[in-house]
């Protein structure tokens, strides 16, 4: 590897916010039990003060213990600890949408209301790598875990840390944990990407394959945030003029003529976000491109959305 692997200890040093206020988030797994035995062997030296918080989803039939360990474990430490008791209900989105929508819900809430600076998250390299090959393998964008995330006001400083450091910091430390039984479970995508996909790719191509995917991973995030920052720019050009209008859609023609393909689905994906409620994700809005340079009368969009030509600009109707 062209980087040298960190230490636990080192990342906090290099990628915590010294002299702040953080929310752990902890579910009581290996990673989280990690992050919160090495905060807490740190803050002193790094001036830090430190909450821990739990969602308790109430989806397995030991998400109870799970709560009471890790409160059990943040009081023993002396740590505020904050827990939500989420009900999951009856809804179409999916069970992981959903518990990640709560989460960074309650978390944003939390900071909001304890003056917290950042809420700080467990995610290690392994979890990098498995979700760009998850995302591949479904034919999904690569999509990103960014070490900073300040929309969300979220801190991952454990990216360059693999899952066999936190297993040996985890002995080397007497650290205890809570093991998910769905963990092993391979009807679950990500279990089947751990447990069979990252095993062979290991043996067969490079042992530091996580940290080869996860690099990737990070630098394929860094060039997205940067398209994407291109496209927040050029999508503010539109400022100022009647969303849907002739004037609007001249505008936003011009725009769009004058990129290049990756950055202009961005840009429709931005311009069109606030007035179809939801991410049109890529393949969409590169439709939508289409349609606005071309001569189609319509497109028809997700959730019953029709976008029709009308007295020289647009009109968004629903079914």
């Amino acid at each position: 590897m062209s980087r040298g692997q960190a230490s636990i200890p080192q990342s906090l040093r290099d990628h915590l916010p010294r002299n702040s206020r953080l929310l752990l988030a902890v579910s009581g797994g290996i990673d989280s039990m990690v992050l919160l035995h090495a905060c807490c062997s740190l803050r002193r030296e790094l001036a830090l003060h430190v909450e821990v918080a739990h969602i308790n989803h109430n989806l397995r039939s030991c998400s109870n213990e799970d709560a009471a360990f890790v409160e059990r474990e943040a009081r023993s430490v002396g740590l505020p600890f904050h827990i939500l008791q989420a009900q999951r209900a009856e809804s179409s989105e999916n069970v992981e949408s959903w518990g990640r929508r709560v989460r960074y819900e309650y978390f944003e809430k939390l900071c909001k209301d304890h003056a917290l600076q950042a809420t700080v998250t467990a995610h290690q390299a392994d979890d990098v790598a498995e979700t760009l090959l998850m995302r591949l393998v479904s034919n999904k964008e690569p999509g990103e875990l960014c070490r900073f995330d300040a929309r969300r006001r979220l801190v991952r400083p454990l990216l360059d840390v693999t899952r066999a450091m936190i297993e040996n910091y985890a002995r080397e430390h007497g650290v205890a944990w809570r093991e998910d039984p769905t963990n092993s479970d391979e009807a679950f995508l990500r279990n089947k990407v751990r447990h069979s996909l990252m095993p062979l790719l290991r043996q067969q191509f490079d042992q530091r394959m996580s940290e080869v995917l996860s690099l990737r991973a990070q630098a394929l995030a860094d060039d997205s945030n940067a398209l994407d920052a291109w496209s927040h720019a050029e999508a503010e050009r539109l400022e100022g003029l009647s969303p849907g209008s002739r004037d609007w859609l001249i505008a936003l023609r011009a725009v769009l003529a004058a990129l290049e393909t990756a950055v202009q689905w961005r840009v429709a994906r931005d311009v069109f976000a606030s007035a179809v409620g939801f991410d049109l994700g890529r393949s969409r809005a590169e439709d939508l491109v289409d349609f606005i340079l071309g001569n189609a009368e319509g497109i028809e969009l997700p959730s019953g959305l029709t976008l029709k030509r009308k007295d020289g600009g647009l009109l968004i109707s629903r079914r």
